[in-house]
């Protein structure tokens, strides 16, 4: 019996599309509009109705996607739904923050705010949103829409792991020492020296 061989490297970080029959009833799912996975119409949120105009305007600004009654998709489950709140609450308070630092000179409590529990929390949530935007990356390429032209964006230096960045491992650079200026004895010496060796008449010539 043969052993069972390794995949190559590139076969796991590549995503290849595959026909696979799902017998599930059309009345019983719904695939997301954000994330394009379908799942039980239980876990999803309809944004068809008039009483959703408040969460997709703030599906609108958090992520810039329009839905409207006449889409195909109009469905939204309910982790994406956490991730647009989130977003759009962070977006908020940002810009409460910027007008607060225009007007008045206030300050927030740090409370539990750079605890460990939630600096691990939010490790694990971006986690899961950049294993979500591979998965999406993969998706697209197996798409007509991928021409094999990736976009990348144009930053001054290449970003930092998000570990390195929340649990504070990054060594700054120490600014360098300023040289204190020199006591009134030690100037009065240097003037002295340099004008002996200027009246030196076997250093002139």
């Amino acid at each position: 019996m043969n052993p069972p061989r390794n995949p190559s490297p590139s076969t796991q970080s590549s995503l290849k599309p595959s026909k696979v029959k799902l017998r599930l009833k059309k009345a019983d799912i719904r695939q997301c509009r954000l994330c394009m996975r379908v799942l039980p119409k239980a876990e999803t949120i309809d944004m068809a109705f008039d009483s959703r105009s408040d969460q997709r305007h703030k599906i609108l600004d958090a992520v810039g996607v329009r839905i409207t009654v006449n889409c195909k998709l109009k469905s939204v489950c309910v982790n994406c739904w956490v991730i647009v709140d989130i977003v759009y609450n962070f977006r908020v308070t940002c810009q409460q923050a910027d007008t607060l630092h225009g007007t008045r000179l206030l300050m927030m409590h740090p409370g539990l705010w750079l605890s460990k529990e939630n600096k691990q929390m939010l490790i694990n949530c971006h986690k899961l949103v950049e294993k979500n935007r591979a998965e999406m990356a993969g998706l697209f390429k197996c798409s007509t829409l991928d021409k094999g032209e990736e976009v990348k964006l144009i930053v001054e230096q290449e970003p930092l792991p998000i570990e390195t960045v929340i649990l504070g491992e990054i060594k700054k650079e120490e600014p360098p020492e300023e040289q204190p200026p020199p006591t009134e004895p030690a100037a009065a010496a240097a003037t002295t020296d340099q004008s002996s060796s200027d009246s030196d008449p076997e250093q002139t010539e």
